[in-house]
């Protein structure tokens, strides 16, 4: 007997079956290429755009060394010639602010008083003085070098009853000796204390005496000015 073989394969059916088939996986290859070069284009923008700004910025650098020859020729400051300030009016008033918001001292003048006193007006932050304790110290820097010497001050409210935001302050610096009595001149400071505490302060320099200038004799009898009225500036001169 013969055994029977397995049916024959119909090569038409072959044919149509490939011809299905590629259509169907060029058209899958056409569509993932697509969505590729979709899902890339952002890409090529931001790199596109990277290296533009790259070489915007090393064209600076390029001509840096154009503009280094260009400053070689400018003149160091050290050969212009310094034009002089003029001197400062002794008429004129000036205000000296030491401190924050109203401030706590306001130097409007200061004078010397006597061979051991002196005395420094100006204004104040009433309220600092109302709510507060300010209280002051002085200093005398002499110029032949010596060791200075410090006094503690008491100050003067004269026209208590009219500022608001600030008042009138005379602080008194009186010293166990005369703090030049050798003629060589020096310097009065002053050190403002915001309150108790000795550590936040305001230091400026008060009053100047040049080497000669201090003259006893203004200080004895007879007197040049038999009265001395210190009070506000802002109600009159």
């Amino acid at each position: 007997m013969r055994k029977d073989g397995a049916p024959p394969v119909n090569p038409v059916g072959k044919i149509f079956l490939c011809f299905e088939t590629k259509p169907f996986l060029a058209t899958l290859l056409a569509v993932t290429l697509v969505m590729v070069v979709w899902n890339l284009q952002p890409y090529y923008e931001n790199l596109i755009s990277a290296t533009s700004r790259c070489s915007a910025a090393t064209s600076p650098t390029e001509s840096l060394p154009i503009k280094s020859t260009t400053l070689g020729g400018v003149t160091p400051l050290a050969e212009k010639k310094l034009v002089s300030s003029p001197p400062a009016d002794p008429n004129k008033r000036t205000f000296q602010a030491y401190g924050n918001a109203a401030a706590l001292f306001v130097q409007m003048g200061a004078y010397r008083g006597g061979p051991k006193t002196f005395a420094v007006v100006g204004l104040a932050s009433k309220p600092i003085h109302v709510f507060g304790r300010p209280w002051y110290k002085c200093e005398w820097i002499p110029n032949n070098g010596n060791s200075s010497i410090r006094a503690k001050a008491y100050k003067m409210l004269p026209d208590w009853g009219y500022g608001r935001v600030y008042t009138v302050v005379v602080v008194n610096c009186t010293f166990a000796e005369n703090p030049n009595a050798d003629n060589s001149g020096g310097k009065l400071m002053v050190y403002a204390y915001y309150g108790e505490s000795p550590r936040k302060y305001e230091k400026f320099t008060a009053l100047e005496e040049a080497p000669g200038s201090y003259d006893e004799a203004k200080y004895r009898p007879p007197h040049k000015y038999e009265y001395l009225y210190c009070g506000s500036s802002l109600y009159g001169t």
